[in-house]
C-alpha cells in the first residue's frame, strides 16, 4: 500500500491486514510496567491487612477489583505474579492465617466456629486450606500448641508458605 498523506493519518478506517506496519493505530499488546503490578499488589496487601475482607466468606476477585478501581484481569495479575497463588489461594493463606491466630488465643474453641469465623463456608475446605497452608491438619495444629511445643508447621510435609524466623510468614511473597 502506497503512503500519501490520507493513508497516514486514517489507517483505523483500514482493516487490520491491510494496515502499513508501524501504524499507529495497528494493534500491539499492551504491556504493564512491572513496577505498576508490584504497586497494584503493594495496595492489596495493606489492604488485606487494614480492612480483613477475607473474613467474608463470599468475598470475590470482583469485590476486590472495586475496591482497587482496577479491572479483574489486573488484580489477578498482580496476586498471580507477585504472591505465586491464585486469587483463591491468596485469600485462603489470609483466612488460615487468621484462624491460627484464633487458635493460638483460644486453642479450646471449637474448630467449625474458627473455620465460620475466618470466612470458609465450609469445615472440609477449612481443613484442606488449613493442611496446605500449615502442613498439618488443624486439629494436630492445636494439639501441639496445647502441648506446648514450639507453633511451627509439621516438620514431616514442606508446608506451601515456608515459614521464615516466625511462625507463619508475614506476606505471601515472604516465602521465596
Amino acid at each position: 500500500m502506497k503512503k500519501n498523506k490520507l493513508t497516514k493519518y486514517f489507517n483505523f478506517w483500514l482493516p487490520v491486514r491491510n494496515r502499513p506496519q508501524g501504524s499507529l493505530h495497528s494493534p500491539r499488546p499492551v504491556y504493564y510496567p512491572q513496577n505498576a503490578e508490584k504497586q497494584l499488589y503493594e495496595r492489596i496487601q495493606e489492604f488485606m491487612e487494614t480492612r480483613k475482607p477475607y473474613l467474608d466468606a463470599n468475598y470475590s476477585i470482583a469485590d476486590l477489583s472495586r475496591r482497587m478501581y482496577s479491572n479483574r484481569n489486573l488484580v489477578s495479575k498482580a496476586v498471580n505474579n507477585c504472591s505465586g497463588r491464585n486469587f483463591k489461594q491468596f485469600l485462603n493463606w489470609y483466612r488460615i492465617r487468621f484462624a491460627a491466630q484464633l487458635l493460638k488465643e483460644d486453642p479450646r474453641m471449637r474448630l467449625d466456629e474458627v473455620s465460620k469465623l475466618s470466612g470458609f463456608n465450609t469445615q472440609p475446605s477449612f481443613n484442606s486450606a488449613f493442611k496446605r497452608n500449615m502442613g498439618e491438619k488443624p486439629s494436630e495444629y492445636v494439639r501441639r500448641y496445647v502441648k506446648g511445643r514450639r507453633f511451627l508447621p509439621a516438620p514431616s510435609r514442606k508446608p506451601e508458605p515456608e515459614p521464615t524466623g516466625s511462625e507463619f510468614p508475614s506476606s505471601p511473597d515472604e516465602q521465596n
